[in-house]
């Protein structure tokens, strides 16, 4: 069975306790609630891949933004150089 449930930022999301070594992960969104029955240790592997997710994401934008800020002092210092070259052609 496939479940398939658009959740967006405004969904509560909330873990109970269901006797010992077990939870239930809670997902509403709207009048839609998905109830998942698990045991603590799925839930460990749950919370370790979204933070690997999440690990990857804070990499991708910093990688994104050091390369924007290599070219953007690439420019400037293109742009300096062309300054450099015609204050010599003029001087």
């Amino acid at each position: 069975m496939i479940v398939v449930m658009h959740v967006t930022s405004e969904a509560a999301v909330w873990v109970e306790s269901v006797g010992e070594n077990e939870c239930r992960l809670m997902v509403e969104q709207g009048n839609n609630v998905l109830n998942l029955s698990m045991s603590d240790a799925v839930l460990r592997q749950i919370v370790a891949a979204a933070n690997a997710h999440l690990d990857c994401r804070a990499a991708e934008k910093i990688l994104a933004m050091m390369a924007a800020e290599r070219e953007r002092r690439r420019r400037a210092k293109e742009k300096a150089a062309e300054a450099t070259a015609a204050d010599a052609l003029v001087g």
